[in-house]
């Protein structure tokens, strides 16, 4: 049985690696975010479970109403109408391409998922 005091963990950070809580903040990761969209740069990224980066064009950068950021976009090699919502302390590799994009016109910035405030937008 572990004692119930001067129980530490191993590190100061054990517990915000962890999978399955929330993503810890990663700013690096949201000020290249917020340079893709405000040039309207593709981004490759890639998040947890994916096997290698993909294109993504940025449209959003956002907090949720718990405080966590995400980001709103659409993958560019593949298909699909609704936009795809990214946590960005889940995103484990991102680069800015030479390559821009359209803004998607069905894109909302007042779209209720962005109640935590938009940090930036295209």
């Amino acid at each position: 049985m572990r004692p119930t005091t001067g129980f530490r963990p191993a590190t100061r950070f054990a517990t915000a690696t962890r999978r399955d809580g929330p993503a810890a903040r990663n700013t690096r990761h949201e000020r290249t975010l917020a340079n893709a969209i405000g040039g309207l740069w593709v981004v490759e990224l890639r998040v947890d479970g994916l096997p290698a980066p993909r294109p993504f064009a940025p449209h959003a950068l956002f907090r949720t109403a718990n405080g966590g950021v995400c980001v709103s976009g659409r993958w560019l090699d593949e298909d699909g109408d609704e936009p795809e919502v990214l946590v960005v302390g889940r995103i484990t590799s991102l680069a800015i391409t030479s390559e821009s994009f359209e803004p998607d016109p069905g894109f909302r910035r007042a779209d209720p998922r962005f109640e935590g405030g938009v940090i930036c937008s295209v």
